[in-house]
């Protein structure tokens, strides 16, 4: 079997950059065929890549850069004749009792032209049964001729179209689980841009769950070629210091404000030329040209794309389901942490900035230096390392230097600091619930020694909050 990838935009660009984009696309395909255990071969013409295998499978309507896949019968022929009579072979059944159309391309040196050819294949298959109709038949007959071998089209579909993963930069998708995101990511991937993800938890362990369930399936279904990294920020430190200080009118605008501010510093540190989100005009009271505005102000040394700025949330839902990851999506629940009742439309960056100084200053770098890096496939530890109550017979371990215990009090069983964890024995026998101020550190320990069998816990929201539930 032979199956011909032809290809999209890519004869756009001029020879040198097309020779590269190509080089991409066959990185990816050979990339596809590995993931799915798919055996074949890639050749390289002009216009297609030609895939001998013995299969047709449907992930080459997954790959970017494809316009459209023809899976043909390969014929070799002596002449126009010996060519009809080996297409009426094997297309006289076919037709037979049924409207048909005969569309030939060729290319190279006979002594018939396209049009030739067509008449008197479609004579042929006449005698066979079938009725010429070009306006609107029941079935086409598609032959590609290329010199002496003539190329019978058994099925043709439509690619995905784009660019390959890969030729257009690397940017970094803000994703939340939900319907937008995703699309959002999907649009951006058929441009040609690498992508890795950034998820900023508000739901703890089972938010993260439901994220990383999604980008499983985006990232086998789609991704082809690369291997994307989940940056996942424990944001729930920074929605507590806005919730407390911050005017509820202004929560929503300077909590993105503050998630484009660490996407930003991510995004530089790691090298992606833009963040991406799936922010829609007008949509929430977020997402006002106002809103957008201000909040765009916090980038200082990268850009936000928004691939979905035109779409309206019916169009994102049947993106989503024409994608498949609509029925994913509608599970994740909607972890809404800031929701005012008269949120501001029309902000003042002046004002926003003024408010913003109220926030604790070193939340930021906390959050993003205990970050952490999922690769695919994006599996976590099954059971959830928060812990909101202290068992009978734990041990509570307090992991702050001295300087952060002796401005905060805590009652705790056993002082390590965090630097001092690697080096310390603890008991496989015993139960530990970690403590920092803001539970980061905490869980980032915990997953270090769960993988020594250690049973251990972070304490959810850190001291301050234990304080704050057990002292008041």
């Amino acid at each position: 079997m032979l199956i011909f990838l032809k290809f999209s935009e890519i004869f756009t660009k001029t020879e040198k950059v097309r020779k590269v984009f190509l080089n991409i696309l066959k990185k990816n395909l050979e990339s596809a065929f590995e993931r799915e255990n798919f055996k074949g071969k890639v050749i390289l013409k002009r216009d297609k890549f030609i895939v001998e295998a013995s299969e047709y499978r449907d992930f080459f309507e997954r790959i970017f850069g494809i316009k459209k896949i023809l899976v043909v019968n390969e014929i070799d022929f002596k002449d126009l004749k010996d060519l009809k009579k080996k297409i009426k072979k094997l297309m006289g059944d076919k037709v037979k009792g049924k409207t048909f159309g005969v569309r030939v391309k060729r290319k190279g040196k006979h002594n018939f032209n396209s049009l030739q050819a067509e008449r008197e294949i479609g004579g042929e298959l006449v005698k066979k049964g079938g009725k010429v109709n070009l306006d609107n038949p029941s079935l086409w007959v598609k032959i590609e001729i290329e010199e002496n071998k003539a190329y019978l089209v058994e099925k043709e579909i439509y690619g995905a179209g784009g660019f390959p993963i890969g030729s257009e930069g690397r940017v970094l998708c803000l994703v939340s689980g939900g319907f937008d995101s995703i699309v959002a990511s999907y649009m951006i991937v058929k441009r040609g841009s690498g992508v890795s993800f950034l998820f900023f938890n508000l739901g703890g362990f089972t938010h993260l769950k439901e994220v990383t369930c999604l980008l499983n399936f985006f990232w086998k279904r789609y991704l082809y070629g690369i291997s994307p990294s989940l940056f996942v920020i424990d944001f729930r430190p920074i929605v507590e210091d806005i919730r407390g200080v911050v005017p509820r009118s202004y929560w929503g605008i300077i909590l993105k404000r503050k998630m484009f501010e660490v996407a930003g510093e991510i995004a530089k540190r790691f090298g992606f030329k833009a963040i991406v989100t799936g922010e829609s005009l007008g949509q929430v009271s977020s997402q006002t040209l106002d809103s957008l505005y201000v909040i765009d102000r916090i980038l200082k040394d990268t850009m936000c794309l928004r691939p979905l700025i035109g779409f309206d949330k019916e169009e994102i839902i049947n993106l989503s389901r024409k994608i498949g990851t609509y029925e994913i999506s509608k599970r994740v629940k909607e972890y809404c942490a800031l929701v005012p009742d008269k949120p501001v439309t029309k902000p003042d960056l002046k004002k926003v900035e003024e408010i913003e100084l109220l926030l604790e200053k070193n939340l930021i770098s906390l959050v993003i230096r205990t970050m952490r890096v999922i690769n695919p496939p994006y599996e976590i530890e099954e059971e959830d390392v928060e812990i909101e109550g202290v068992p009978d017979g734990a041990i509570k371990v307090d992991i702050r230097d001295k300087e952060e215990r002796e401005i905060l009090a805590f009652g705790a069983d056993l002082q390590v600091p965090y630097d001092e964890i690697d080096n310390y024995d603890f008991e496989k026998g015993k139960i530990y619930i970690f403590f920092c101020n803001y539970g980061l550190f905490s869980q980032e320990v915990v997953l270090k020694l769960r993988k020594k069998g250690i049973k251990a816990y972070a304490y959810r929201g850190g001291i301050i909050r234990f304080n704050s539930h057990f002292l008041f």
